[in-house]
């Protein structure tokens, strides 16, 4: 973490430079990434906006304007931006992707959705992409379609435990319970500090009356996250429900 002093001998350096050659948008590039890299949102917001309004046709600018107007809630402020990037750069899956982020922070899931096909077609070896669609697929209550997304990435990468994550929720939702718990487990396999996988797994053991099996797999979730108030609320309804059964 940098010292206050430093961050503040390089503020005043980027002032001077800037002071010096007000239309290079370079300083501002590189004042903007300073800034995000020490959390100041806003102010790297401003820089950025300073360098697209210097340079309207940087669609480097134009692109992290956008995306970061995005993760500071403000998805429609960034939309245009992206709009312009995809527009000058529309071989860019980047400008695909950030595009299709800001669509689905607005509920535009369909658009959201076609954006990150374009970019799973235009980086065809990312599986991330193909999560990313099935995700808005599975808000548009399309489970097949983002079933089959999450399968072609698993196909990809077999390692990602957020695409087998992914596909056991809609598992869930189609009425697969059986297969979503097989899934859980392999999320568990590559990644044994995924508590969420140990939660939906045991409300799962619960709906099959494996109750010995559900208070293991939330005991486990609270070994790993002590103060998880709802593993310990299912714990405490599942031991509860036990103690009541014949």
């Amino acid at each position: 973490e940098a010292q206050p002093g430093a961050v503040q001998r390089v503020r005043d350096e980027y002032a001077a430079a800037i002071k010096q050659a007000p239309a290079d948008g370079h300083l501002y590039e590189g004042l903007a990434n300073f800034l995000e890299a020490i959390h100041d949102w806003e102010g790297a917001i401003a820089a950025y906006r300073r360098l697209v309004e210097l340079v309207p046709e940087d669609a480097y600018g134009c692109l992290q304007l956008g995306r970061l107007l995005g993760e500071r809630g403000r998805p429609a402020e960034g939309q245009p931006f992206l709009e312009r990037v995809t527009r000058w750069r529309p071989n860019l899956p980047d400008g695909w992707f950030e595009l299709g982020n800001v669509l689905a922070a607005q509920s535009k899931f369909v658009p959201g959705m076609e954006c990150m096909e374009r970019a799973a077609r235009l980086r065809p070896q990312d599986s991330s992409y193909l999560c990313y669609a099935g995700q808005m697929l599975g808000k548009l209550n399309r489970h097949a379609e983002a079933i089959d997304h999450y399968r072609r990435a698993i196909a990809m990468n077999p390692e990602s435990w957020e695409a087998h994550f992914e596909l056991a929720g809609e598992l869930v939702a189609v009425n697969q319970p059986e297969e979503a718990m097989r899934e859980y487990a392999t999320v568990l396999k590559i990644n044994p500090r995924q508590v969420a996988s140990r939660l939906n797994l045991g409300v799962l053991l619960v709906r099959f009356n494996r109750l010995d099996d559900a208070i293991a797999a939330f005991q486990s979730a609270l070994e790993l996250e002590p103060t998880n108030r709802i593993a310990r609320e299912y714990l405490d309804s599942v031991i509860a429900h036990k103690a009541q059964t014949p």
